[in-house]
Formats: C-alpha cells, sequence, structure tokens
C-alpha cells in the first residue's frame, strides 16, 4: 500500500504486471514442492531428514529459476522490456517457493513464528525507512526484497550445515515429490490463471491506471487473505496430524464451521468499512475501486473455505480432483473476462468472486462423494 501513495498510478500499474506474472511463475518455478514438504515432514520419523528434504527441494526450484532465465535471454533481446520483465518476475517467483520451502521446514522444527517475525519485521522497517525518507521507488524496493532473500540464505545455509550428513541429490525423493506435487502445481497454475487472467485482460481492453485501480482494491482485500494464508498455515497441519492419528475428517466438522463464520463475520466488517479506510490506506486517485470490494471479499470468503477443506485432498492422495476443478473453472474464467469490454471493469470481479465460489462447491461435492466410498468400504470390512 506504501507504493500507491508513493508512485504514479501508470507506473505502479506496471509494477502490477511484473507481480502478476511473477505469481504465474510460482507453480511452474517451485512445482508445488513445499507442500509435499510440508506433507513429508508432518510424519515424526521423516523430521530427522528435513535438510536433506530442503536442500533438494531448493536445488530443484533454483535450477527452474535458472532454466527460466536462459529461456528469457533464448527468446527475448537482452535488456528488453519483455527480458527485464521474464526476469524480475522469475526471480520474484523463484524468493516466493525458496521462502515457502523453508518456512515449512521452520514449521516443523517449532520455529516458524521466530523466522516469519524476523523477516516481517525487517522488511517493514526496510520499507518504511524507503518511504519516510522518500526514497521509495522500484529500484530500492526490489534491492529490500534482495536483501532479504540473502538474509533467509544465510539462515537457509546455518541450518542446513547444522544437519551434519548431506545427501548431494536424491533421486528418489525429488521423483516421489514431483508425482505428488505435479497436480497441486497445475492447480496453482490454472487456479492463478482465473485469479489473474482478469488484470491482464483490463490491461489489454483498458489502461495501466484502470489495472492499477482494480489492482489496489483487490490488494486491500488481501488484508483478509492474508489471514486466511496464515489460518490455513496453521490449520493443514494440524490436520494432517489429527488424520494420522486415526480422526475422521467428519469429526473435524466443528473446528470448519468455526473458521468459516470467523471469516464471514471478518469480510462483513471489511465490506462496511472499506469506504472509511480504504483512502487511508491508499489514495484518493483510487476511490473509484471502492466499488469494486464487497465483490473481491465474497471471492477471498470462498478462496479461505477452499483452503480450508483441500487439505483432505491432499492427505487422501486425490490431488488430481484439484487439478480437475481449478483447470475447469480457470477456461469458464477466462473465457467470461473477455465481456469486460461490453461490462466495465467491475464484470472481471464478478467472474472472480463467482469462480472462486464454484470452486469450492465442486471441491467439497467430491470430498463428500470420497467420504462416502470410504464409509462403505469400511461398512463392508466390518461386515
Amino acid at each position: 500500500m506504501l507504493m500507491t501513495k508513493s508512485m504514479d498510478i501508470t507506473i505502479f500499474g506496471f509494477f502490477t504486471k511484473i507481480k502478476l506474472t511473477s505469481v504465474l511463475f510460482i507453480p511452474v518455478i517451485g512445482i508445488s514442492l513445499s507442500s509435499y514438504l510440508l506433507k513429508f515432514l508432518a510424519d515424526s520419523s521423516s523430521k530427522k531428514d528435513w535438510g536433506n528434504a530442503l536442500l533438494n527441494i531448493v536445488g530443484v526450484q533454483f535450477g527452474m529459476f535458472l532454466l527460466f532465465v536462459l529461456f528469457s535471454l533464448f527468446i527475448f533481446p537482452f535488456s528488453s522490456a519483455y527480458s527485464l520483465l521474464f526476469f524480475f518476475s522469475s526471480f520474484i517467483a523463484f524468493l516466493n517457493c525458496f521462502f515457502s520451502s523453508l518456512s515449512n521446514s521452520f514449521r516443523s522444527l517449532g520455529l516458524l513464528k521466530f523466522f516469519l517475525l524476523a523477516n516481517g519485521l525487517v522488511f517493514v522497517v526496510n520499507s518504511s525507512y524507503l518511504f519516510i525518507c522518500h526514497f521509495f521507488n522500484f529500484f530500492n524496493l526490489y534491492t529490500c526484497v534482495v536483501s532479504l532473500f540473502l538474509g533467509q540464505f544465510i539462515v537457509f545455509l546455518v541450518y542446513i550445515f547444522r544437519c551434519g550428513k548431506l545427501s548431494v541429490l536424491d533421486v528418489s525423493f525429488i521423483k516421489t515429490g514431483v508425482i505428488f506435487s505435479f497436480p497441486l502445481a497445475i492447480n496453482v497454475l490454472f487456479s492463478s490463471i482465473f485469479s489473474l487472467c482478469d488484470k491482464y485482460i483490463i490491461d489489454f481492453y483498458f489502461t495501466h491506471d484502470d489495472l492499477a485501480i482494480y489492482n489496489v482494491s483487490f490488494q486491500f482485500v488481501s488484508l483478509l487473505n492474508i489471514l486466511g494464508n496464515v489460518t490455513q498455515q496453521v490449520w493443514t497441519p494440524w490436520v494432517y496430524h489429527r488424520l494420522n492419528l486415526g480422526v475422521k475428517w467428519s469429526d473435524l466438522r466443528f473446528y470448519r464451521v468455526v473458521i468459516y463464520c470467523a471469516v464471514i463475520i471478518i469480510g462483513i466488517i471489511m465490506i462496511f468499512v472499506s469506504k472509511y479506510l480504504f483512502v487511508t490506506f491508499s489514495s484518493e486517485k483510487y476511490l473509484s475501486g471502492v466499488a469494486l470490494i464487497p465483490y473481491f471479499v465474497i471471492g477471498t470468503i470462498f478462496q479461505i473455505f477452499y483452503w480450508i477443506i483441500s487439505p483432505y485432498i491432499h492427505f487422501i492422495e486425490k490431488n488430481k480432483y484439484l487439478s480437475y476443478v481449478s483447470i475447469s473453472v480457470g477456461l469458464i474464467a477466462l473465457v467470461s473476462n473477455f465481456l469486460v469490454g461490453r461490462f466495465g471493469v467491475i464484470f472481471p470481479a464478478i467472474v472472480y468472486s463467482s469462480s472462486w465460489f464454484l470452486q469450492f462447491c465442486v471441491l467439497l461435492m467430491l470430498i463428500n462423494y470420497e467420504n462416502s466410498q470410504i464409509d462403505k468400504k469400511y461398512i463392508f470390512v466390518v461386515d
């Protein structure tokens, strides 16, 4: 939000394109291996090998990043706008994958809260200092990100070498991880496509200014998204632990309902206070984006609901369901968003909320189907 106050609206619109492109690159560079790492370390017997697991996964992610850089140099002229966009986006995507893998490892060691707190404080202090001293621009912000990455990398090396014996390459582990994570990567990729295609289409039909206004409204609602993401980070390993103990998914219904109700209440509050706080968090030049916030809030609520039920699919290793759902909904959203030229900027916001609602409902039906099949097998065995 600091960027909306300090950057020109057109420059912020271009920065948005870099950020959006990096989101699309994350599932390709990371192959969702950090999700496999979380499941792998959920088993207490695997925690002793966390160093080898983390080293192999980060190595694969770094290799994918290098392939992306070489690909961009081969396709686009050096120092061209597209080449720079490709490099910055792929680097940010790699940082995201690296951070996700590192945080999942620290979660298994009980150090996650210290890791997140330290990283958050460093970034907030650095960016606030740049803003107060009027040095806040894209280059300096990028320098902050790189310095934060270097700090994470030092922590990474320290903890890796404290593990003692490390294998350079565990092909079997990587193969198993890719088989588990590839459907998740496809799911994340198509979920990103339907979540981001609206912004690319707005940029095509309208201007950088319209894209900036749309994105600032989306970022305002991202406060709710962050809350949901934090909840997911705590919820997922807890669900794995409970299911490993033999607890049924249906027995966790009460906890899911509590989370649903809390998210809905927070979402309603955010809609009502948005017209008072939106300008405070951004600027008056983005004020027209307030009309989009209710649709983004509704979509984010169902996105969080989706995150709450998806760990069960991971646990029973039916990740292909996630791919089927995301591909279908992603294609529907992509086609629908091309009507933006007829209905205006508000239409993609409606498509966004509808897409997450549809994705949640379909996945919920698939989970209920799987549970019914498991119950039938249980009854058959008992009889």
